[in-house]
């Protein structure tokens, strides 16, 4: 049961016994993306991302097929590691200022994101006029972050975040791991549970009951035939892991994430959280999801910017943003003469 979705992703069937116990990033993100960047009705979009194997690589194929599919067209594709300078980072930057696009869909692990706002800020480039549209993996770690770098930094991006529904449940866990945390250490913070980390607590649950289940499955046939898989036939493994593996894809649990159920192999979660920075926090300001029957507390579904909570963008400006400078260098005004009479 793995936290981390493979690169690359496995061939379907060929490894049954291994379980992606978080969200799918691929297929659900990019259609969440795809959708928000038609919602505002952008054309242009600068994709900034970091050369690492574990970000990128399997989401810009189709990102870029849905953008080809939406009329959506990359104006340039950026570059940066998290080894980079401050220097290089600030020289990267300003090859994207010059550009005419404004929207910037930026895709890095949030150990980079601190420095590159940093910087960004210190070039103009955190200002009205801007749109910085941030993938999952840096959103769902946010509040994990310093505070005081978000408040100075990030005000105005717009982000996707994995949708977890707040509950008593999650609010006791919260609490309970607080004060565990400040027992052993009171230098350490906990402000909230980050997704990946509810997901783990999820599937541990789920786990335990699989495991008490096919304990009791086993005691009470001992020579059960085993036909969950007609794949499973070449593969050398105890009776015991098969059933155990049957268990777990049964399993419908009602875990702090919500239902947990995982369909051939992987999490079964679709829904994302449009989230704006504000201030020392973030607000919630609608939702996207691919399950038709999923409905959020607040109802507002990302189908068009009538369904949004007013946006605070960059330069503290709640005009939507054009997504592309208005160009007045070498233009002359025109003088229009009028014949006296």
């Amino acid at each position: 049961m793995s936290l981390s979705e493979p690169s690359p992703p496995l061939p379907l069937g060929k490894y049954p016994f291994f379980m992606e116990i978080t969200q799918e990033e691929t297929f659900h993100q990019v259609k969440a993306i795809s959708a928000l960047i038609e919602t505002f009705k952008w054309r242009d979009v600068i994709l900034l991302y970091e050369n690492y194997i574990d970000y990128g690589r399997d989401i810009f194929p189709s990102l870029i097929n849905s953008f080809q599919e939406a009329n959506v067209n990359i104006a340039y594709k950026s570059c940066i590691t998290s080894s980079s300078t401050n220097e290089q980072i600030i020289e990267e930057l300003l090859k994207l200022k010059t550009l005419k696009t404004t929207v910037l869909l930026v895709h890095t692990s949030h150990y980079l994101m601190p420095r590159l706002f940093l910087n960004a800020k210190k070039l103009g480039m955190m200002s009205e006029g801007y749109a910085w549209i941030l993938t999952s993996s840096n959103m769902n770690f946010l509040h994990s972050k310093d505070l005081s770098v978000i408040e100075s930094s990030r005000q105005g991006v717009l982000g996707l975040k994995s949708h977890i529904p707040a509950s008593a449940s999650l609010q006791n866990l919260t609490t309970r791991l607080r004060r565990k945390f400040y027992m052993e250490d009171p230098n350490i913070e906990i402000r909230e549970l980050t997704a990946e980390e509810i997901w783990a607590y999820d599937a541990t649950w789920v786990l335990a009951e699989a495991v008490e289940r096919a304990r009791i499955a086993q005691t009470r046939q001992e020579n059960i035939e085993l036909d969950l898989l007609d794949d499973l036939n070449d593969i050398r493994s105890s009776k015991h892991g098969v059933m155990l593996l049957r268990q777990i894809l049964e399993s419908r649990f009602k875990g702090l994430s919500g239902e947990t159920q995982y369909i051939n192999g992987k999490l079964n979660s679709c829904a994302f959280e449009m989230v704006n920075v504000i201030g020392k926090g973030q607000r919630g300001v609608g939702f996207w999801t691919s399950a038709e029957k999923y409905s959020p507390d607040n109802g507002r579904n990302l189908l068009s910017t009538k369904d949004l909570k007013t946006i605070i963008w960059p330069g503290e400006s709640t005009t939507i943003v054009r997504g592309s400078k208005i160009q007045s260098d070498g233009i002359k005004a025109l003088r229009v003469g009028v014949p006296a009479t």
